[in-house]
């Protein structure tokens, strides 16, 4: 009797042990869903974040570029005036020489 009662408490013991590892289980189980769960939202918002720093980036470069396209125009334009305006500067000092000659001769 002796032994069959020690049987008893020991698979009463094991049904236990096997009941508190079974929820042991569940709860680890559920606690990697929420993890994982968490972790892909996590992910998402980071993806978006991403999406969002790439088309800021993109804009940025579009303005550099297009910056330096028109600084480049503008420098140019600027070589292109102030050639005209050396030239221009020259012939009016030309000029200038020549209706003194033309004054001194006639006068």
């Amino acid at each position: 009797m002796k032994g069959q009662q020690m049987d008893d408490e020991t698979r009463r013991a094991f049904a236990e042990t096997e009941q508190v590892t079974r929820e042991a289980f569940a709860s680890l189980a559920l606690l990697m869903t929420n993890v994982k769960e968490s972790l892909e939202r996590e992910i998402q918002v980071l993806g978006l974040q991403l999406d969002a720093s790439t088309a800021r980036m993109e804009r940025h470069a579009a303005l550099l570029q297009t910056g330096s396209r028109w600084s480049n125009r503008m420098n140019e334009w600027a070589e292109t005036i102030d050639g005209i305006l050396d030239r221009t500067s020259k012939a009016l000092t030309e000029q200038n020489e020549r209706i003194s000659k033309l004054e001194q001769k006639n006068s």
